[in-house]
């Protein structure tokens, strides 16, 4: 796969673009990259060249149909928190995609979900939330409670 995943890296997508697949990823991430770094709470939990690296396999596998399961590291607190701005980033990418005339993202198969399972993965929360009518404080998946 690795020689396929290669070739796929630098393929033009058409033979009316001048640009390959990574340079389209590259963008894509930059946007994805862009909204992480501008959102307080969150941060990619590996490097910044590493996490690419993963985002590029998942653009593959979402251009070849291949599924990826990342449900093993799901944070619904994330989820929640973020789903509507996930949207709208997805929805970005699709624009990219499309200005691209790229169908990566353009798919039935694929939605907002496939990304939000994508940074759900790669992402940390570090959330400091105190919640009155309980009284309880949550820090980093760690709860006190007045009550105990």
């Amino acid at each position: 796969m690795d020689n396929i995943f290669l070739k796929w890296l630098f393929l033009k997508p058409n033979k009316n673009l001048q640009i390959s697949n990574i340079e389209i990823c590259n963008h894509l991430f930059k946007t994805i990259n862009h909204w992480v770094n501008n959102t307080e709470d969150i941060s990619f939990y590996i490097p910044e060249d590493v996490i690419i690296i993963h985002f590029y396999f998942f653009i593959y596998h979402i251009d070849n149909k291949v599924p990826v399961n990342y449900n093993s590291n799901y944070d619904e607190l994330f989820n929640n928190k973020y789903h509507s701005e996930i949207i709208d980033i997805y929805l970005e990418l699709k624009d990219i995609c499309n200005s691209y005339t790229v169908n990566v993202l353009n798919k039935p198969e694929i939605t907002a979900n496939n990304l939000m399972d994508f940074l759900n993965y790669y992402i940390d929360i570090s959330e400091e939330l105190y919640s009155e009518e309980n009284d309880i404080l949550f820090n980093d998946n760690e709860i006190y409670s007045d009550y105990e």
